[in-house]
């Protein structure tokens, strides 16, 4: 499977995608760094270290985990958003949105 259609079958909040298609909007390099904490972790970095990466937050969201990192969820979601191409104007409702 692509990294679009991965997205498109991930089921994640529509608020957590909402942030993420807005984030995907920022200047890339520094804001990806500081949300992540990693110097050497750029949109260069391959889509399935993202993929996994998201999976783990999404998976410590799920449980509940009271550390779970809200702003680097969102900022490896951008980052895969990017990757995949999408559009800052593509609709939420088509991308990756549980209900």
């Amino acid at each position: 499977m692509n990294l679009h259609e991965h997205l498109l079958n991930l089921r994640r909040p529509k608020s957590l995608v909402s942030a993420a298609l807005h984030a995907a909007a920022l200047p890339r390099h520094r804001s990806l760094q500081q949300a992540l904490g990693r110097a050497g972790f750029t949109l260069q970095t391959s889509s399935q270290t993202l993929a996994a990466e998201e999976q783990s937050l999404n998976d410590r969201r799920m449980l509940g985990d009271a550390s779970y990192p809200t702003a680097k969820h969102v900022m490896v979601l951008a980052a895969l958003i990017r990757q995949a191409g999408f559009k800052q104007t593509h609709p939420s409702s088509n991308l990756c949105v549980a209900a």
